[in-house]
C-alpha cells in the first residue's frame, strides 16, 4: 500500500516547531488529495486548497469531514479552513466532469476569500443542493476568479474565455484590488509548405 501524506505546519518568527496537520492520502483507492496552495486571513485563520478524489477526510483532527466526488475516478478541488491553532472549520469543493485546476488563493480586508483556477466543460462553485454552474468556452480550459465570504459563500466569479492564458497568483492590494500573474500565449499560425521535388530525366550518355 502507498500512502503519500499532505501536511501543513507552523512555526514561530525563529523557525521553532509549533504544530503540523497531516492529510494522509491513499493512491491505491483512488482516494487521494494533495495541497494546492494556502492563504492567511486577518485573524490567522488558515485556507487550504486542494485535490481531491472520490473521498478524502479533510479534518486533520480524531473527527472527520468527508467530501464525496460524484464522479468515479475524477479529481476535483476543494478549500477547507482551518482556525490558527490547526483545528477544522470547514470545507467546500468544486466538482467539474472534465479537467479542474485550482490554482491560488488570496483574502481581503474583510477575509473575503479569492480563488483562482482554471475547468473545462462546467463547474459548480455552489453545492450539491444550490447548484451555481458556469460555462467553458467550447473544449478548452477556461480561467476563473471566485469570490467567497469567510464561511465558503460564493459572491461572485467571474471567467476568462481564453484558451491560452493560465494564472499563476492572485493578489489583494489594500484597496482591495486584485492583481494577477500568469502566463498565455500568442496567436500561432501554422504554416504548412509543400515542397515540389522536380524530376529532371538524366541523360545517360553511352
Amino acid at each position: 500500500m502507498i500512502v503519500t501524506c499532505s501536511y501543513l505546519s507552523k512555526s514561530d518568527s525563529l523557525g521553532k516547531f509549533i504544530w503540523a496537520d497531516v492529510f494522509p492520502d491513499k493512491f491505491e483507492d483512488y482516494k487521494y488529495g494533495f495541497n494546492s496552495s494556502f492563504s492567511i486571513d486577518n485573524l490567522q485563520n488558515i485556507y487550504r486548497l486542494s485535490y481531491n478524489g472520490i473521498l478524502n477526510d479533510l479534518d486533520p483532527g480524531p473527527d472527520t469531514f468527508y467530501l464525496t466526488n460524484p464522479i468515479p475516478f475524477k479529481i476535483n478541488s476543494a478549500i477547507s479552513k482551518l482556525n490558527s491553532d490547526g483545528n477544522f472549520l470547514w470545507a467546500k469543493k468544486f466538482i467539474s466532469p472534465k479537467s479542474n485546476l485550482i490554482i491560488a488563493i488570496e483574502n481581503d480586508n474583510n477575509d473575503n476569500i479569492f480563488i483562482v483556477g482554471s475547468f473545462r466543460d462546467t463547474i459548480n462553485f455552489g453545492t450539491e443542493a444550490n447548484q451555481i454552474i458556469y460555462t467553458s468556452d467550447n473544449l478548452f480550459d477556461n480561467n476563473y476568479t471566485t469570490k467567497l465570504d469567510k464561511n465558503g459563500n460564493h459572491i461572485w466569479s467571474y471567467i476568462i474565455k481564453n484558451r491560452t492564458n493560465l494564472y499563476n497568483k492572485i493578489i489583494c492590494d489594500s484597496s482591495d484590488n486584485l492583481h494577477y500573474i500568469g502566463t498565455y500565449k500568442e496567436k500561432q499560425i501554422l504554416i504548412i509548405v509543400w515542397i515540389v521535388f522536380i524530376y529532371r530525366p538524366i541523360q545517360k550518355y553511352l
